[in-house]
C-alpha cells in the first residue's frame, strides 16, 4: 500500500510541476515572442522614410519628408520657407535606431488630449515611419502631462528628425 501511495504522490507532483512551472513558462514565451514578431516588419534594412508634420492653431507649421526631401517651415517672420534636403543612409539609419531606442512601435496611434481647446494652445505632431511591409503613424500632442515618459520619448524623436533635417540643410549650404 505504501508503494501505491508513493506512485500517486509522484504523479501529482509531476502534474503540479507541469501546471505551475512549465505551462506559465510557455505562456510567457508566447507573449514575449508575439511582441517580437509583431515588430519584426520594422527592420532597419527595410526602412524607407519618415514624415513629420507639426500643427499649431490648426495650421501646418512644419513638414519634413525624408523620401521626397521636402522641408517646409515658417521662420521667425512667419513666412513659409521651402528647402530641399538629402538625408544620407547613415542619417536614416540613425532615425531608425532612435525609433528602436524609444520603442516607437509600442506607442499608441493617438496620444494626448484631443479636445479642440488644447489643440490650439500646444503643437500637435504627426510622425509616420514607413517601412517596406508596414508603417506606423503616431499623432502626439506636446506636453501630454498624463504620461511624462511618453512626452519625453516623443520630444526626443521630434528633435532627432528635426536635427537630421537641419544637419542636411547645413551640409547642403556649405
Amino acid at each position: 500500500m505504501n508503494e501505491a501511495f508513493k506512485d500517486i504522490f509522484t504523479d501529482k507532483r509531476k502534474l503540479f510541476v507541469v501546471f505551475m512551472i512549465v505551462v506559465p513558462f510557455f505562456v510567457y514565451c508566447g507573449y514575449y515572442y508575439y511582441n517580437i514578431f509583431k515588430n519584426a516588419p520594422f527592420r532597419g534594412d527595410q526602412f524607407e522614410f519618415v514624415e513629420l508634420k507639426k500643427f499649431r492653431n490648426g495650421q501646418l507649421r512644419e513638414y519634413i519628408n525624408t523620401k521626397t526631401g521636402e522641408y517646409n517651415y515658417y521662420n521667425s517672420k512667419d513666412s513659409l520657407v521651402h528647402q530641399h534636403i538629402d538625408l544620407s543612409h547613415e542619417s536614416l539609419h540613425d532615425l531608425h535606431t532612435k525609433m528602436m531606442d524609444i520603442l516607437f512601435w509600442n506607442i499608441e496611434p493617438v496620444s494626448g488630449d484631443t479636445t479642440l481647446q488644447h489643440r490650439k494652445e500646444v503643437p500637435i505632431y504627426m510622425i509616420n515611419a514607413v517601412y517596406q511591409r508596414k508603417s506606423k503613424k503616431v499623432w502626439w500632442q506636446l506636453h501630454y502631462y498624463e504620461d511624462q515618459k511618453l512626452d519625453d520619448r516623443m520630444s526626443e524623436m521630434v528633435r532627432s528628425i528635426e536635427g537630421e533635417a537641419t544637419d542636411a540643410m547645413i551640409k547642403k549650404a556649405k
